[in-house]
């Protein structure tokens, strides 16, 4: 599996980033120069008209990295039509694009406590958990499909 870049992929980064007018945390360049071939995607933080968001984007040119942000863009689409017994359990996709040899998505921030707090939003969150596993392995396999 090759680790090489996709050509010119920080200024396509960099030119989404700016055309969704995203403040990143990070930017393609710092990511890129601190964690050079390491990371298969990009990803950063940030705000979009005040609204926290997570930002990625593939960044290795092979089939695996490309097959799996798109299988991961897919899915988080279906989901969010799904029905809020699920819905309400994974993070909102904002926004996407799958391009000839490019790929990226704009999620919602998780913003969450660990779920061995007692007494918070997220230990009720924990109790759930395996409604929410037996929700979605009730849901038919051809709903997550294309």
């Amino acid at each position: 599996m090759s680790n090489q870049l996709i050509n010119n992929i920080q200024n396509k980064i960099e030119g989404k980033i700016q055309e969704l007018n995203i403040k990143p945390d990070i930017t393609p360049a710092q990511f890129l120069k601190k964690y050079k071939l390491s990371k298969h995607r990009y990803s950063s933080s940030g705000r979009i008209r005040g609204k926290e968001i997570m930002f990625f984007a593939r960044l290795h040119d092979n089939l695996d990295a490309k097959e799996k942000m798109q299988n991961e863009i897919k899915f988080l689409a279906a989901v969010n039509k799904a029905g809020p017994k699920i819905k309400k359990f994974t993070l909102k996709l904002l926004d996407y694009g799958i391009e000839k040899d490019f790929e990226w998505l704009v999620r919602k921030y998780p913003k969450a406590l660990p779920l061995s707090n007692k007494g918070t939003e997220s230990s009720e969150v924990a109790k759930k958990l395996p409604l929410l596993i037996f929700a979605i392995l009730k849901t038919p396999l051809n709903f997550f499909q294309k």
